[in-house]
């Protein structure tokens, strides 16, 4: 199984600071996440930035096959470009997650092909583990300029596994989307 790490928007309520840049425990966050990430087979980062903003990261950084189209166009360039059957997907906004909240997902089994966290009825649907059998769904969606993650779940084919998740879960895939988020966690250090 491979690992991703969705690292494209604009990060506009960041007021455009690259987030995967951003420093927590002396490492970016990009690094963190990566760090996480290293039982995967391989980890592919999808972003529209410089790779050479990141000389120690190990991993393949690719640009979005079809740029502009958000987080799906992330999801379909990483199937697209994996190597493995199934990959493990999660942003570059999540400093805190870690091995206990990644396992329950990658270890799900096989059979699936989507493990979601669910938390209160939501889906956390860029914490997420997503088979290359997403794929022909994703390409019809691309087509009809459909770019809801959401729709993929529309096809009763796709075998998905949603896996219920408290608080305590939750508070790993906090996502830092505005400077204010960044100095409550930066205080935390």
């Amino acid at each position: 199984m491979n690992g991703a790490v969705l690292a494209g928007g604009k990060s506009s309520r960041m007021h455009y600071r690259d987030k995967a840049t951003l420093l927590y425990n002396e490492m970016t966050f990009l690094e963190l996440i990566i760090s996480q990430l290293a039982d995967f087979k391989r980890v592919l980062v999808i972003s529209n930035s410089d790779p050479g903003k990141f000389p120690f990261v190990k991993a393949d950084f690719y640009s979005d096959i079809i740029p502009g189209i958000g987080p799906l166009g992330g999801i379909y360039t990483a199937l697209t470009h994996s190597d493995e059957d199934r990959v493990f997907f999660t942003t570059c906004d999540m400093p805190l997650i870690c091995h206990d909240v990644i396992a329950p997902l990658a270890d799900a089994g096989d059979q699936y092909d989507i493990v979601v966290p669910v938390h209160e009825g939501k889906h956390e649907m860029l914490f997420a583990l997503y088979s290359r059998n997403c794929l022909p769904r994703i390409e019809e969606m691309i087509s009809r300029k459909q770019y809801k993650i959401t729709g993929i779940f529309e096809d009763k084919t796709l075998k998905v596994r949603e896996i219920p998740v408290n608080d305590s879960f939750m508070r790993y895939l906090t996502n830092i989307n505005t400077p204010e988020e960044y100095s409550r966690l930066s205080r935390q250090i």
